[in-house]
């Protein structure tokens, strides 16, 4: 096939702790020390304007009394004194000690915490972000080529959020379970066909529901293959529509199936519904979409042309290969070939109006965890027109 345009995803929200006490210089950190380091708190009111951060000598410029106190300290508690700052919200120097010699610890600091002298003694902590790391790159090796021309805008959008908590209802055909870049990013699957179910070989080994879920969700930073745009997102695999012959792509559902999963979907109080599929207007099936709607569900379907079955619906977030069909919200995606998962552990290339349409319900997905403030559904999806169209210009 063709090569492929660009798009992916990353993520990563920083949650900093903050530290209101008094902070050491970056060489004292516990795991460097050979022996335990303190912090001592003393009082100190001062109007003389004195050096922002680092130890201060035996000359610096802070009072006499302090300096005296903290030399007392020192020879009392036999004390080795490192570092120290000037911490003017608490009107206090912080001291750092080296600590050597004593059997106990926390003894030494509940005698130093009776102290009237002190302020406040603790032993010096390490504090870490409790979140993702933020990676410069993925180590999945198609990447880059998955993303030929666009890797650091993937990883701007990742900056701000993979998809995590979002829920997202695949109604398609089966999907491989089992690729490397989907294990465990599939969180339920069900099969909507009389003559087949979520146990049978043939789920696992169809094609189109398997690269519309690599191009949503597939998993980074796991050695192989490529990068779903939203990959912390939750995927549920409801399958509705049958492999006209089992090495293609082609794939077609109906009325009923579709209606099952629908159904199935709202009840489930998924996020996002992806409908990488098109067909001719039907009554059953956009009451249920406009059911969806109703629940706060973005339906994000493919659109070939006027008078399908998205037609008569508002509210839809509709993907187009470069033609806007009023009413619905409309997004145009240029991009042609799409690499993605493919049944049996592969990767191939795709194109067409499927492909498009997973990839803007992943970038759905990740804005929708950034408008959570934003409780009005209209205007999520007037910002994720605007977005997702600027983004694409961007990115495809």
């Amino acid at each position: 096939m063709n090569k492929p345009g660009a798009f992916i995803v990353l993520f990563l929200m920083l949650v900093m702790p903050l530290l209101v006490s008094c902070q050491a210089s970056p060489t004292l950190q516990m795991s460097q020390q050979a022996a335990p380091v303190i912090l001592v708190t003393v009082p100190e009111t001062r109007t003389i304007p004195v050096i922002k951060r680092g130890f201060h000598p035996s000359n610096y410029d802070m009072a006499q009394t302090t300096y005296q106190l903290l030399e007392q300290l020192s020879s009392e508690y036999r004390l080795t004194r490192i570092d120290g700052w000037y911490i003017e919200p608490l009107k206090a120097y912080c001291a750092v000690y080296s600590v050597k010699g004593h059997a106990d610890i926390n003894q030494l600091l509940s005698i130093l915490n009776q102290d009237n002298r002190v302020d406040l003694a603790q032993l010096m902590n390490t504090f870490e972000v409790q979140a993702m790391p933020s990676p410069s790159s993925y180590n999945d090796p198609y990447f880059d080529v998955q993303y030929p021309h666009h890797t650091q805008e993937v990883l701007s959008l990742h900056q701000k959020s993979t998809g995590k908590g979002v829920r997202i209802a695949v109604i398609d055909t089966g999907m491989d379970r089992q690729h490397p870049d989907l294990s465990g990013q599939i969180v339920l699957a069900k099969s909507f066909l009389s003559d087949d179910n979520a146990s049978s070989r043939q789920f696992d080994h169809d094609i189109h529901g398997t690269a519309i879920a690599g191009i949503i969700a597939s998993r980074p930073n796991n050695a192989i293959g490529i990068v779903g745009l939203a990959p912390s997102a939750s995927l549920l695999a409801l399958k509705a529509c049958w492999q006209t012959h089992s090495r293609e792509i082609t794939a077609i559902c109906n009325s009923f199936t579709l209606a099952k999963a629908l159904s199935f979907a709202i009840v489930q109080s998924v996020d996002i519904i992806n409908l990488s599929l098109t067909g001719p207007r039907d009554p059953l099936v956009s009451l249920l979409i406009q059911k969806a709607l109703d629940n706060g569900i973005i339906v994000v379907a493919s659109k070939a042309g006027e008078n399908d079955y998205l037609e008569t619906i508002d509210g839809i977030i509709a993907v187009t290969n470069g033609t806007e069909y009023a009413p619905q919200l409309s997004v145009n995606s240029l991009q042609q070939d799409y690499l993605s998962t493919t049944a049996g552990g592969g990767y191939d290339y795709f194109r067409g109006a499927s492909m498009a349409t997973a990839q803007v319900t992943a970038l759905v997905a990740l804005l929708k965890t950034q408008s959570e403030a934003d409780v009005s559904y209209g205007n999520i999806l007037r910002k994720v027109q605007q977005t997702i169209n600027n983004q694409l210009a961007r990115i495809q």
